[in-house]
């Protein structure tokens, strides 16, 4: 649903950042737009396409295990950690603002093997880790 500007109408759910001359509007499943606002007026466009990396470190682990994630834009993810056995174990949801940054899982986790799944608005990153 739009409103009168072509804008998505926002919810509760909906987050709004603003950066330097830039305000960032990410939608609940409808998209992230980028405003940019000069004098009186805002030009409102869609971000491109997204690109996520994520990686574990250290691997392997006895604790204070982190996460790097690495986005090309703002997004919001879902990091989900799982046993061997495919159980879900950790799950949280990551809101990432450009760039890197490192996220501290904070499950208390046995010794093995895990496998984490990170879910961006257009990516969907797979990897593993050891804690011994």
């Amino acid at each position: 649903v739009r409103n009168d500007a072509g804008l998505p109408t926002t919810n509760r759910s909906d987050k709004l950042l603003s950066t330097g001359d830039n305000l960032f509007l990410s939608t609940h499943e409808r998209g992230l737009w980028r405003m940019k606002l000069s004098g009186s007026s805002v030009h409102a466009q869609a971000t491109s396409a997204a690109t996520l990396d994520a990686t574990v470190f250290p691997n392997p682990s006895t604790d204070n295990t982190k996460l790097h994630l690495t986005s090309s834009t703002l997004q919001q993810a879902v990091v989900t950690i799982y046993d061997e056995l495919g159980r879900i174990v950790w799950t949280e949801p990551v809101y990432l603002l450009g760039g890197a940054a490192d996220h501290t899982i904070e499950a208390r986790l046995a010794r093995g093997t895990y496998y984490f799944r990170v879910a961006g608005s257009r990516d969907v990153i797979h990897g593993s880790f050891i804690i011994l």
